[in-house]
């Protein structure tokens, strides 16, 4: 009974995380391109005492977004975490 619903419980999962999967690979391919650009062109202006910042593509203030990030010599942050960074 154990391993059979272990079994269940591993093919839900494994469906559950194709179709996440599935979903976001068919959403709009043509902004899916590969963006080459060179740290060395970029356009940095500061943001925050110590750091500048220059955008790859998107809004960072709007949402989604790419960013090159420049931090001065010696600049801490200090302790501090990102919680929208990595998906919400």
């Amino acid at each position: 009974m154990k391993k059979s619903l272990l079994t269940i419980g591993v093919a839900t999962t494994l469906m559950f995380a194709w179709s996440i999967g599935r979903v976001q690979g068919q959403q709009d391919q043509s902004k899916g391109k590969v963006v080459f650009v060179s740290a060395d062109q970029a356009n940095f202006h500061e943001t925050i005492a110590g750091v500048s910042m220059a955008a790859i593509w998107g809004d960072a203030d709007k949402g989604a977004h790419a960013t090159f990030t420049k931090f001065a010599p010696g600049y801490d942050a200090g302790m501090h975490t990102i919680p929208m960074a990595f998906g919400s």
